[in-house]
C-alpha cells in the first residue's frame, strides 16, 4: 500500500508525501520521532529547518546561484544482465540551500558521462527560475561531481 500511494503522490501528481506511523505516536516521550517527522513535514511543505551562516557562504547568497549535484551509480554484481545504470542530479532552488528537488533517468549500463545531462540540468535551471519568480537562468552554476577523470 506504502509503495503504491507513494508512486501516484511523487510520479502521477508531483505531491509531497511522507507517511508518519500512528503507533510511535501513541508512545509516551518519543519526542526524536515527533521532530523528526515535523522537519520532515516542515521540508516537504517548503519550509527551511536548518540554515547555513549566509556570510561564510560567498558569492552563493543573494537568490543569484544554483548548487548542483550529479552522480551515476552502476548495478553491483550479481545484477540481473538487463540491469541499466542510473543518473541522478539534485539542485538547490532556494536561497538557503534547504530544498533540493531530484531529478533520475536511467542510461546504459557502466556508462559513467550522463547521456542526458543537458536535459536534466535545464530541468533544475527551469525549477530555480519558478521558484524565485524569474524568466532567467541563475547567474552562476555550481556544480558537484565525484570521480570525474580529467578530460570529462
Amino acid at each position: 500500500m506504502y509503495n503504491h500511494i507513494k508512486y501516484v503522490c511523487d510520479v502521477k501528481f508531483g505531491v509531497h508525501s511522507f507517511r508518519a506511523i500512528a503507533s510511535k505516536f501513541a508512545k509516551d516521550r518519543n519526542h526524536t520521532y515527533f521532530a523528526n517527522v515535523a522537519l520532515e513535514a516542515n521540508r516537504k511543505l517548503g519550509g527551511a529547518s536548518h540554515t547555513l551562516d549566509a556570510h561564510k557562504l560567498g558569492f552563493i547568497p543573494g537568490c543569484k546561484t544554483v548548487v548542483v549535484c550529479v552522480d551515476v551509480t552502476h548495478p553491483s554484481p550479481g545484477s540481473s544482465t538487463n540491469a541499466s545504470s542510473g543518473a541522478a542530479i539534485v539542485a538547490s532552488i532556494d536561497q538557503n540551500l534547504t530544498q533540493w528537488p531530484a531529478e533520475l533517468c536511467t542510461q546504459a549500463v557502466f556508462q559513467k558521462m550522463i547521456s542526458r545531462l543537458d536535459e536534466l540540468l535545464k530541468s533544475r535551471l527551469k525549477l530555480w527560475a519558478k521558484q524565485h519568480r524569474r524568466s532567467v537562468s541563475p547567474e552562476d552554476v555550481l556544480i558537484y561531481h565525484d570521480a570525474v577523470l580529467e578530460g570529462q
